[in-house]
């Protein structure tokens, strides 16, 4: 995009609202994490481990531990602003359609609805109860907690399948 291309954008923005403005200057100058064209899908990507000591609950024995370890946290803002490069359409429509999904999947999922987000996988409202001898005891009584559960997809799990790890 020449620079006089991203001056008129500026502009028309400024005329809508400075907050406009603000976001399409974050969205050129801030330092969001790079996601290089190789980890959206064209390459394995290659996932860091960390390895730590710990000793363990069960047996008390110091035991070696694997976990992943993140490369960054990926916000809201960050992910809408990934989306409005890829996509080219204007940020405050990806925004407002993004939060509208955010609201609608929240609703639906919290009203007992499985909801699928593409080939990621779903989302669905599970419960955790206590075992019940007999029927009073049973039911909504019985719960001991609410969750919300994600099932990826079979396409989802194809590709972690793929992923590589390096310490």
């Amino acid at each position: 995009m020449s620079a006089r291309h991203e001056k008129l954008l500026l502009i028309l923005c400024l005329t809508r609202d400075d907050v406009c403005v603000r976001l399409r200057r974050e969205s050129r100058t801030a330092h969001l994490p790079q996601i290089p064209t190789t980890i959206m899908g064209k390459v394995n990507p290659l996932m860091r481990v960390k390895i730590n000591k710990h000793v363990c609950a069960v047996d008390k024995k110091e035991r070696y531990f694997t976990n992943v370890s993140r490369a960054t946290d990926i916000n809201d803002e960050d992910l809408i602003r990934y989306a409005t490069e890829d996509s080219g359409m204007r940020i405050e429509q990806i925004s407002s359609v993004y939060r509208s999904l955010i609201t609608q999947v929240r609703e639906l999922v919290c009203n007992g609805h499985s909801v699928e987000l593409g080939d990621m996988g779903s989302l669905y409202f599970t419960v955790h109860a206590k075992i019940s001898a007999d029927l009073e005891g049973a039911g909504s009584a019985a719960i001991t907690s609410k969750r919300i559960s994600f099932r990826a997809s079979k396409k989802m799990l194809q590709k972690l399948d793929k992923v590589n790890f390096s310490v």
